[in-house]
């Protein structure tokens, strides 16, 4: 069995929602266990959904019917997947006037296997002006130790750049660390003066046991025209 991690973020406030769309390739029907998560790891609740053969199904994370009460009124975590190694799925999410897809993360079933060379690079990052805002997800494929990163964070001269993130301001670099089987959100707040540059992030693999942290960034503009283009194996950037 191998399956796949996906974030997953629900605000009724803020009209943001997010689900996962999965397809069936093989000719035979497929079960899907599915566990959901809060950022620091631990499940809150399962569930199970059978897929028809060829078949298809996107549901929202609340769409679904979990054996615990779950509060979706304000919730962020990980969705995480158990089925054959042939099931394909994306994340969907939408915010007002917007409409996105990302990867979902491998579950990996040996993380000791996987390399200590990690560093991701996105070339546009920004934040400001009520235009532009942008946010990392930063996913630990190691169930049992957490994973470090360090964002950093260049300017177009190659410079640190100075951006507000979770509310603190960052002048070039953040280090951050992911719970074990958790998530990690790091955002901007689209407010104050427009900042625009390129973020790199290598992690932290190494120690007596290697940790793994897959990474999505997203920079949206005011008008939410959104463009995907893949850049890496665990790494997605949207304007």
């Amino acid at each position: 069995e191998n399956g796949f991690l996906a974030p997953m973020e629900k605000n009724s406030a803020r009209g943001v929602n997010t689900g996962v769309a999965m397809m069936n390739p093989t000719w035979e029907p497929m079960t899907v266990e599915l566990k959901l998560c809060a950022v620091d790891g631990l499940e809150r609740a399962s569930s199970q959904v059978t897929l028809a053969a060829e078949g298809h199904l996107a549901r929202y994370i609340h769409e679904f019917t979990w054996d615990q009460a779950v509060d979706f009124s304000d919730f962020r975590g990980l969705l995480k997947a158990e089925a054959p190694p042939q099931l394909a799925a994306t994340v969907i999410q939408t915010r007002p006037g917007e409409f996105a897809t990302m990867p979902v993360v491998e579950r990996l079933l040996n993380v000791e296997n996987v390399s200590s060379d990690h560093r991701l690079y996105f070339a546009q990052f920004g934040d400001g002006e009520g235009q532009l805002f942008s946010q990392i997800l930063l996913v630990n494929q190691a169930e049992d130790v957490e994973a470090s990163a360090t964002i950093s964070l260049r300017d177009d001269d190659g410079g640190p750049l100075e951006v507000d993130l979770n509310g603190e301001v960052v002048e070039g670099s953040l280090a951050v660390t992911v719970p074990a089987g958790g998530l990690k959100v790091i955002e901007t707040d689209g407010e104050g003066d427009l900042a625009v540059g390129s973020a790199t992030i290598p992690t932290d693999c190494g120690g007596p046991r290697r940790k793994a942290a897959a990474s999505t960034v997203r920079t949206v503009a005011a008008d939410r025209s959104i463009t995907t283009t893949p850049l890496a194996l665990w790494a997605m950037s949207s304007t």
